[in-house]
């Protein structure tokens, strides 16, 4: 029996390209009305592929939350159209802290999310920095929170190997995760060889 199709759709663009960043994003939306008609051109060229409905919907990035969220409605709507959206259908959408406020979120929700996977990394403020993230730990913890309230479904990716991160502090990020009441924690290893900028401060700082 095959499984289900699903879709990941990119989002390239944030409003900051963090300094540990190897993926394609941009920073500002340059380009964003060429590339949604282009996104949109490539799934209704696609629509003959596949038969079943989608049972999955994944807006990765770059940080889906800082388009404008009509933006991702279009793109559902060419999907459902093209191949059929199943009705109980995991939408989910990345975002950062300092994109989701409550207007961002009823929007997302209001279009389909109905899965949230936020980008915290860490939630020590002296290890945001070096990451050059636009959110503090509290406020990442009121967007989590917020989020929790809103969504059934929500996931908080935290980062290990930051520079002065210890086993004390990354296991205290964790349990202030938790607490925020997400259902899934995602790990990732920051792989500094892919973060120039970071080599670059560890050489000057070393």
């Amino acid at each position: 029996m095959n499984p289900s199709p699903g879709a990941y759709i990119h989002i390239p663009y944030c409003a900051h390209r963090c300094a540990y960043c190897s993926f394609t994003a941009f920073a500002g939306l340059d380009g964003e009305a060429e590339y949604f008609e282009a996104l949109l051109q490539e799934i209704h060229a696609r629509r003959e592929e596949r038969v079943d409905s989608l049972d999955s919907v994944y807006f990765g990035g770059g940080t889906p939350s800082y388009v404008a969220p009509a933006r991702l409605a279009s793109v559902l709507s060419a999907l459902d159209s093209s191949f059929g959206i199943g009705a109980g259908a995991e939408i989910t959408a990345e975002g950062n802290p300092d994109d989701l406020d409550p207007e961002r979120m009823a929007s997302l929700r209001a279009l389909g999310v109905n899965r949230l996977s936020i980008g915290v990394q860490s939630l020590e403020d002296a290890e945001l920095v070096p990451l050059e993230r636009r959110h503090d730990a509290a406020s990442a913890v009121s967007a989590l929170s917020r989020a929790t309230r809103m969504f059934s479904r929500v996931s908080g990716d935290l980062m290990i190997g930051i520079p002065g991160q210890t086993r004390a502090s990354l296991m205290k990020s964790l349990q202030t995760l938790l607490e925020t009441g997400v259902g899934h924690v995602s790990v990732y290893l920051l792989e500094l060889e892919k973060a120039p900028k970071l080599v670059a401060m560890k050489a000057s700082h070393p």
